[in-house]
């Protein structure tokens, strides 16, 4: 089946209509020419018979020797009617045969212009029957074309569904990254708010550092006093060296002594063991806030 827009099928049947029509054409034009020649040809053949036999029948008027005088001038009076028949056969044959010459070139011509126009049929159709081939050959490249594409689809499809597949593997890492993305940003939140955590906690260290420096330097000067304390009983110790009581005192000021040691030696570690507590604090939390960061 052909559709109606085959230009292949359209321009193969207007070439063989074509080379059809010139093909009738011309035989037509050859059988006017042939027929003409013909007719030519007999015109000619019957005037040259017309005269020869005039001729003969003039020759065969002739008398023979021995006939009587009245024969004779029966004959010549024939012989001139003969002739003058002759002439007058003559110059009608001539004008006969001028006007067969005319019409036959007159129909020469006409065969000659048909015989023409029949080749310029011939070699249009020809041409036509050439376009037709260049129009199949054409027609042959796209279909050629058409079915190459069409053997092409599948691998396009398959490119086209790797391309896909491609691109979904593409958005599910970028939905990855995205997740990826919003845990890391929760973690470094995370981590914000701990090393803020942390640094609260340290700023209430510090403040328990702070409030507990009075009682430290309290301490200090205490352990200062205990000192100017041990002073003075030394100097009472030297001054009351020679009494009879210097034992006695020398045993009380022993007693306020160690009293007194003993006060700065327990304020001394407290605020040892406060100082080691809030150093202890500080470097656990440093050392959690580095690993969280990490």
């Amino acid at each position: 089946m052909f559709s109606k827009n085959n230009k292949k099928m359209i321009a193969e049947r207007s070439a063989e209509r074509t080379l059809k029509y010139g093909l009738v054409k011309l035989k037509v034009g050859l059988a006017s020419v042939l027929l003409a020649t013909g007719l030519t040809f007999a015109g000619g053949q019957a005037a040259s018979a017309d005269t020869v036999t005039t001729n003969t029948e003039a020759q065969t008027t002739e008398v023979a020797p021995g006939q009587n005088d009245a024969t004779t001038e029966a004959t010549e009076t024939t012989n001139k009617a003969d002739a003058a028949t002759q002439t007058e056969n003559q110059g009608l044959t001539k004008e006969t045969a001028t006007e067969s010459l005319k019409d036959d070139k007159a129909t020469q011509d006409k065969a000659q212009g048909e015989v023409t126009e029949a080749t310029k049929n011939v070699e249009d159709a020809t041409t036509v029957r050439n376009d037709a081939k260049d129009v199949e050959a054409s027609a042959q490249k796209d279909l050629d074309a058409s079915l190459q594409a069409k053997k092409d689809i599948p691998a396009a499809t398959d490119k086209v569904k790797e391309d896909s597949a491609a691109l979904d593997n593409a958005r599910d890492d970028v939905d990855k990254a995205q997740d990826n993305t919003e845990v890391a940003r929760e973690a470094e939140n995370t981590a914000v708010a701990n090393e803020n955590a942390a640094q609260e906690k340290v700023d209430a260290q510090q403040k328990t550092v702070d409030d507990l420096k009075p009682a430290a330097d309290q301490a200090t000067a205490a352990q200062n006093t205990a000192k100017a304390a041990d002073d003075i009983v030394s100097d009472q110790a030297a001054i009351q060296k020679d009494t009879e009581d210097e034992a006695n005192l020398q045993q009380v000021v022993k007693e306020a002594q160690t009293t007194v040691n003993n006060l700065v030696e327990t304020a001394r570690q407290a605020a040892e063991t406060e100082t080691q507590a809030v150093d202890a604090m500080k470097n656990q939390l440093r050392l959690q806030t580095k690993t969280k960061l990490l």
